[in-house]
């Protein structure tokens, strides 16, 4: 007998966390207050911020990568698209990323991905998000996905005090392959924590950790470590670079990397 895959249940995303903002609801100030507090790039944990409502913020970058075995890489525009909805609702699009090696197969695009978020109860210091999305059958044969699949996030944000906070992000996927490298699916847990600083207001420097529990059907766990900053030149808008070092394990192929980007707000 068939069953639904767990993927699949992802649509019970909004029930819960109608349920949970009711039972949650705070009436202190959020802490979402500007861009800074509202992009998700460059970490790789998401903020606990949705967009403001009515109003679209587009993330893009480039990232130039020393991969495993000697092999060089770039890939862009790490395009994805936020909505912000009433009552601290999301949705979200991330494109497909082109991505150009040293070696073959040398070029092509990884899968693409549609979710949503939510801020289930926040007061002015903390606060804690749900996200979730589907990723299709999508992508090129040498770096998309052959199935389907989703992820599902868990994020908390403390204030630890006025400059600086605390982040993390737990999530759990399931994912396929591409289909050159044999399609296969597994399920991963995913941990992510990072601190920031904001030695002034304009200004956030960051350290992270994040890893999955499985990084491939027939691999064990990996991790890598990540430090940057981002910087805001105009209310709307932020930019900003990091770079990245491989700590164990082979999550992505990489051995270490460096990153820039922005963020728009219109």
């Amino acid at each position: 007998m068939s069953r639904t895959p767990k993927w699949e249940r992802l649509w019970l995303i909004p029930l819960i966390c109608v349920i949970a903002s009711s039972a949650f609801a705070d009436t202190n100030d959020s802490p979402c207050n500007g861009m800074l507090a509202i992009v998700n790039r460059p970490t790789i944990a998401d903020s606990p911020c949705t967009a403001p409502n009515k109003k679209f913020i587009l993330e893009f970058g480039y990232e130039y990568l020393n991969l495993l075995e000697g092999i060089q890489g770039q890939s862009y525009p790490f395009a994805e698209l936020r909505y912000g909805l009433p009552a601290n609702n999301e949705i979200f699009v991330f494109f497909p990323t082109y991505i150009h090696l040293s070696t073959r197969p040398r070029s092509g695009f990884s899968e693409m991905a549609v979710g949503y978020k939510h801020e289930l109860f926040y007061t002015s210091r903390m606060i804690a998000t749900l996200d979730g999305s589907i990723v299709p059958s999508s992508g090129s044969r040498a770096f998309g996905s052959k199935g389907w699949g989703g992820v599902i996030n868990g994020i908390f944000s403390f204030n630890l005090s006025e400059k600086l906070s605390f982040t993390s992000q737990l999530g759990f996927s399931s994912q396929t392959q591409s289909v050159l490298a044999g399609g296969k699916r597994f399920t991963s847990v995913n941990p992510d924590a990072f601190f920031s600083w904001f030695p002034v207001d304009k200004l956030e420097i960051y350290a992270e950790i994040y890893g999955q529990s499985k990084t491939a059907p027939d691999e064990g766990s990996g991790f890598n470590a990540a430090a940057g900053f981002i910087f805001l030149p105009f209310k709307n808008m932020t930019i900003d670079f990091e770079g990245g070092q491989r700590m164990r394990g082979f999550l992505g192929g990489v051995e270490n990397y460096v990153a820039a980007g922005a963020a728009i707000q219109f």
